[in-house]
């Protein structure tokens, strides 16, 4: 595969991102199964910022001549998009969002109870077992 369309490619998928961060982090935020709050939000548009830039120097320098300049921006865009990638696999295996659950439980489960919780009368989370009363 070319670095052009490795380029286009990723510059593609970058903004998505970027613009999903910028403009719905609510709506991502809600995906991961965490409350969404204004640290949250603020961290988001933050990083969708990051991605619209990858995805702009991606974009602009898909047409650069192989150089030393170009290989150091293909690994460096590697490097972090991988370690991104590792991340959210970890995350993931780790059962830190909505759709999966391991012994310790979801990040919504974790510290304060959210208002669905406490107006179930099951506000009370034991950091020692992992586990709500009624579980």
């Amino acid at each position: 595969m070319s670095f052009y369309i490795t380029a286009v490619a990723t510059s593609i998928a970058a903004l998505i991102l970027g613009l999903g961060w910028l403009f719905a982090g609510t709506l991502l935020l809600k995906r991961w199964g965490l409350e969404t709050n204004a640290a949250g939000l603020l961290v988001g548009r933050r990083l969708g910022v990051v991605y619209l830039a990858m995805a702009l120097l991606l974009f602009l320098g898909r047409s650069a001549p192989p150089s030393e300049l170009r290989s150091v921006v293909a690994i460096a865009m590697l490097v972090s998009l991988g370690l991104l990638a590792l991340l959210g696999l970890i995350e993931f295996k780790a059962g830190r969002d909505r759709h999966s659950r391991c012994a310790a439980g979801p990040i919504r489960e974790r510290g304060a109870p959210s208002a669905e919780r406490r107006a179930s009368g099951h506000s009370h989370y034991d950091p020692a077992t992992h586990r709500r009363p009624d579980e």
